[in-house]
């Protein structure tokens, strides 16, 4: 009977159960609430970082718009009738007509036509009380009822503002604080050494500036205002507001911007929908994490189980046979049967020498995992396998069958008297399996010349005739038998066979015609052509005269620089099309080939 439904709800289970369901509970509800404060702490920078950023496009169109009128006034006061008028209040009376004044009035309405910003221009000469401007030659009184009765202004601050300019305030500037009406003034002192100053008056439509922030500017924007280095404001949009403040320094002028914002806990209320799927995550979360309870401890049954019945019929019991009242007291006593049959076992391999020796010798030639539990046992074998020795691997094939037993390893003693060891491996009537120690690294010219030794001896003692393949020695120790033998077997022979340089030349042809491939590689064209990966390797060598890598890179690094060239695609594109499985694996083949950067490479002129 089958132990997981005998005890599916035992003690056993329910304690598991209790305590996987108290673990679980515990990682959902700390995983929830540290999401939860993660997820309100990355909302909030994230509207800080959207803040900041719309805050500074807003400085930046404000600085471009106010360069552009900064210039434009550098240009007016560089105009020639306007330095004659910042020269003397008197000079229009000698040189200026009629004419000539209309032609100054033709000249500003064009500079009013440069920005849409600009409604007003006028130059005042505040000795005089007189000014010119794009609509003609006015009082100083006259003007002030214009800009009162139509743009809304405080005339009589504007004036006191532009006739109070000195030397050195001979500088693009606001002008008076204008937050309830609808335009802008800014004054420049037009200085002259010898006489008194004019000054330059830029009415501007705030309507203009207010469209550019609307346009540019976060729906949580409240309020924009300009202040100067001492901190009074020179100019406000919206109305004054509280809330998330930004101040951003102006890059044209000693002033900087000061941006409100609604705060981020109000905007952060738009995403609501989130803490609503958190605790609906949080509730899947906790049935989930008591399902996963009772499946862990359902799961932790079944092996459980398994063991005991895997037990039951390596001690020969029946699939049936009860269950004693504790699982692992019964895992106990049959551990310690187990053992007593493991010590049988070894009884048996001791008795059985012979077998157990070709065996440890069949796991030598394999280079089998196992083989490192056997070595310990080769002095128990008699096997003089050591670290300090070269081995070679030979295979004897006999032509016909021998009158009697041959012992290759006499005959080999014979004619390499320098050897230390031979073992023999028997794998039929017509073949066996020779490994030769050496304590010197052997020439493989001496092998092949004793070889020829063998057979002679081999035809003249037992009238065989033998044929010899010979296994290179790839290094010392009992690895480089299995080295040897697959060298042998895998690579020697076939080197020998007419067909193995087509097959070199095969290999070479497919990676040119596949190397954007990102699964070429070796052992995918071992696969194909039925090789092994070492004698893969050694034909792409022979028939591409570089190693497989060294080749395969420079094809993918040449198409590479191609498609840099055309600089139609970005290098994670580049990298995928060439067949690389990374961007940043692209890169680091990329510099190490060409000794530069990616994005310092210049490619050469044709």
């Amino acid at each position: 009977m089958n132990l997981v439904k005998q005890r599916k709800y035992g003690k056993y289970f329910r304690h598991n159960m209790r305590l996987y369901t108290a673990i679980f509970a515990v990682i959902c509800l700390a995983v929830a609430g540290l999401y939860l404060w993660n997820v309100t702490r990355h909302q909030t920078q994230q509207i800080q970082r959207e803040y900041q950023s719309d805050a500074n496009r807003i400085a930046i169109e404000l600085d471009n718009q106010l360069e552009r009128i900064q210039d434009l006034m550098k240009d007016i006061s560089g105009i020639t009738w306007v330095q004659k008028l910042s020269t003397s209040s008197d000079v229009f009376l000698k040189d200026f007509t009629a004419l000539e004044i209309i032609e100054c009035q033709k000249e500003l309405s064009r500079y009013l036509a440069v920005d849409e910003a600009i409604t007003d221009i006028a130059v005042y000469l505040p000795d005089r009380g007189k000014l010119l401007c794009q609509k003609g030659w006015f009082s100083a009184g006259e003007y002030r009822s214009y800009l009162k009765n139509r743009r809304g202004l405080d005339a009589d601050e504007i004036f006191a503002a532009a006739a109070g300019y000195n030397a050195a305030d001979a500088y693009l500037t606001w002008g008076p604080n204008l937050e309830n009406g609808q335009s802008v003034v800014i004054i420049r002192s037009l200085v002259n050494v010898s006489s008194p100053a004019a000054s330059l008056i830029l009415v501007l439509d705030r309507n203009v500036f207010n469209r550019s922030i609307r346009k540019l500017g976060d729906g949580a924007l409240r309020s924009v205002q300009m202040r100067n280095a001492d901190g009074n404001v020179l100019f406000q949009t919206y109305r004054e507001a509280e809330g998330y403040e930004l101040t951003v320094a102006s890059g044209i002028l000693p002033a900087s911007y000061r941006m409100v914002y609604a705060p981020p806990s109000e905007v952060r209320n738009r995403y609501g929908v989130v803490n609503l799927a958190f605790c609906g995550t949080l509730l899947l979360a906790l049935a989930l994490g008591v399902t996963a309870a009772y499946l862990l401890s359902l799961h932790n049954l079944r092996p459980l189980n398994k063991l005991l019945n895997t037990i039951n019929r390596l001690l020969g019991d029946a699939p049936d046979r009860p269950a004693e009242d504790s699982e692992f007291d019964r895992i106990e006593s049959s551990f310690a049967e187990l053992y007593a049959q493991k010590q049988g076992l070894q009884k048996n391999i001791r008795e059985n020498y012979n077998l157990t020796r070709q065996y440890a010798l069949m796991l030598a030639l394999s280079g089998d995992r196992k083989l490192g539990e056997w070595t310990r046992h080769f002095n128990e074998l008699s096997i003089p396998f050591t670290e300090e020795q070269y081995y070679s691997v030979w295979i004897v094939v006999q032509r016909q069958d021998p009158p009697e037993q041959i012992d290759w390893a006499a005959v080999l003693f014979e004619v390499l008297p320098e050897l230390s060891s031979v073992e023999e491996i028997g794998s039929g009537a017509a073949q066996a399996v020779v490994i030769l120690g050496q304590k010197e690294l052997p020439a493989r010219e001496r092998h092949l010349e004793a070889a020829e030794g063998v057979k002679q001896l081999a035809m003249e003692r037992y009238g065989v005739l033998a044929e010899f393949q010979i296994g290179e020695c790839k290094g010392p120790g009992v690895e480089g038998i299995a080295q040897s033998y697959h060298g042998l077997t895998a690579g020697d022979q076939k080197a020998k066979d007419p067909a193995y340089g087509k097959t070199g030349r095969e290999l070479a042809q497919y990676i040119r015609e596949n190397f954007c491939d990102p699964n070429l590689s070796l052992k995918e064209l071992g696969g194909r052509w039925n090789l092994s990966v070492p004698t893969v390797s050694r034909l792409c060598k022979e028939a591409l005269g570089v190693s497989f890598v060294d080749y395969l890179t420079g094809l993918r690094l040449e198409k590479a620089k191609e498609l840099l060239k055309e600089k139609s695609l970005t290098p994670a594109e580049i990298a995928q099309a060439v067949g690389y499985g990374s961007e940043y694996s692209f890169r680091r083949a990329f510099q190490r080939s060409e000794n530069c950067r990616l994005q310092d490479w210049v490619p050469p002129e044709e």
